[in-house]
C-alpha cells in the first residue's frame, strides 16, 4: 500500500495505513468469496501485521456467526430457539465456528440473544441457557471466540428501555446475561441505539451499566461498542452525574467511554465537535487524549492485555496465516474440491 499522511476525519484510508500509522490490528470482515479467496486476503493482512516493528497480529471479527463463504450469510437464529434442541444447536455452532476459523476469522459477533423477546423468547432462563450452550459451542478448540450482543439489550421490539417497566425488570433482563457469561464469552458487545440502567444517556456512556457489567457481574473480557453507538443518534445527553455530552470535546468522549470500560470502539468514534459544530470522527483523538492524561497509562495497559490476550490464546503470534486446502477440506464439498467452480451473485 501507499502511505498517506494527513488525519482522519471521516474518509478512508488502505489496510496499510491503518496498520502502519494508526497501529490498528483489529477488523471486522464481512467480505464476499469463496474460501481460497478468503484466505488469501486475510493472510495478507497478516502480513501487513507481521511486518510492523512489533509483528503483532492481526485479529479479524465477524459479523456473522456462518461465514465460511463470505459475504451476510447467517444462521437462523429463531429457529434455534424455536426448536431448542441443544444437542442439533451445538454440532451446527461447532461446525460453524470451525469452518470461520479454517478461512482466518477469528471472533464471531455471536450469540445474538440474551434479550428477553428477542431470538430466544421471553423466558430468561431458557434464554440464558441456550446463549450459554452457544457460547460453549462457539468457542470450541479449533474454533473462533465469541462476542455475545448486545449489552444490556439490542434496539427495536426487544429493546430494554423500551420494554422494562416502571418498576424495571432488571433482575428478568440479567438472569440470561447471567446464565451466558458462565460460558466465559471472551468478548462482549454492547448496544448500538438505546439506553441501560439509566435512561439519560447511550450505554457506553453510562456508569450504572458499565459498572454493573464490569464490577457486579464482574467480566473481564474484551468489550467492544456496536457500530454506530458513539453516533449522532447516541451522541447527546445528560449523564447521571449531570454532565452533558454535548460539551465534550471528541478525545474527551473516548476517554469517557474507555474509561467507564470499553476495550474498543467499534467504528470510528463520532462526537460533537464544540469547536466545529457538527458530527465528525478522528482516530487521532484517542492518541490525544492518550497524551493529554485523559486516558491513563494503567487504563492502557489494561485494554491492551485483554485484546492481546485473544491473539496470544488463539496462537496467533505463533502462526496467524491460514491454509487454503485445509479451509477447502472442512468448508466445501467434493464436488467443489474437485472443480472450483465460479462463484456469482443474482443480480
Amino acid at each position: 500500500g501507499e502511505e498517506v499522511s494527513g488525519p482522519v476525519t471521516g474518509g478512508s484510508h488502505s489496510m496499510w495505513y491503518y496498520i502502519n500509522v494508526y497501529g490498528v490490528t483489529h477488523y471486522l470482515s464481512n467480505d464476499n468469496g469463496a474460501p481460497a479467496l478468503q484466505v488469501e486476503f486475510h493472510n495478507a493482512m497478516q502480513q501487513m501485521g507481521e511486518e510492523t516493528r512489533l509483528g503483532i497480529p492481526i485479529t479479524i471479527s465477524n459479523d456473522r456467526q456462518y461465514n465460511a463463504w463470505g459475504g451476510m450469510i447467517d444462521t437462523a437464529h429463531d429457529a434455534f430457539g424455536t426448536a431448542g434442541d441443544v444437542e442439533l444447536g451445538q454440532k451446527l455452532w461447532e461446525t460453524y465456528s470451525k469452518e470461520s476459523r479454517a478461512v482466518g476469522i477469528h471472533v464471531v459477533l455471536h450469540p445474538y440473544g440474551q434479550e428477553i423477546g428477542s431470538w430466544n423468547g421471553e423466558d430468561p432462563e431458557y434464554a440464558g441457557t441456550m446463549a450459554k450452550y452457544e457460547i460453549e459451542a462457539i468457542q470450541v478448540e479449533d474454533g473462533v471466540y465469541a462476542c455475545a450482543k448486545h449489552f444490556i439489550a439490542r434496539g427495536g421490539d426487544a429493546s430494554y428501555s423500551d420494554a422494562a417497566s416502571d418498576a424495571k425488570t432488571v433482575d428478568n433482563w440479567m438472569t440470561a446475561w447471567k446464565i451466558a457469561l458462565e460460558a466465559n464469552p471472551k468478548w462482549l458487545m454492547t448496544n448500538g441505539y438505546s439506553t441501560g440502567l439509566y435512561d439519560g444517556v447511550h450505554v457506553d456512556f453510562d456508569k450504572k451499566t458499565m459498572s454493573y457489567l464490569r464490577d457486579t457481574l464482574g467480566y473481564d473480557g474484551v468489550i467492544v461498542s456496536d457500530w454506530g453507538a458513539q453516533g449522532e443518534n447516541n451522541a447527546s445527553g445528560i449523564t447521571e452525574d449531570g454532565l452533558d455530552l454535548l460539551t465534550l470535546t471528541i478525545p474527551e468522549r473516548y476517554a469517557y467511554t474507555i474509561n467507564l470500560g470499553l476495550d474498543q470502539i467499534g467504528s470510528p468514534a463520532t462526537g460533537y465537535d464544540v469547536e466545529n459544530p457538527g458530527f465528525t470522527s478522528d482516530l487521532g483523538a484517542v492518541k490525544e487524549a492518550i497524551e493529554t492524561g485523559l486516558i491513563t497509562e494503567e487504563r492502557v495497559e489494561e485494554t491492551a492485555r485483554r485484546v492481546l490476550r485473544t491473539k496470544f490464546e488463539l496462537g496467533l503470534f505463533e502462526n496467524p496465516y491460514s491454509d487454503v486446502e485445509a479451509a477447502l477440506a472442512i468448508a466445501a464439498s467434493a464436488e467443489y474440491i474437485a472443480e472450483q467452480w465460479e462463484i456469482t451473485d443474482t443480480a
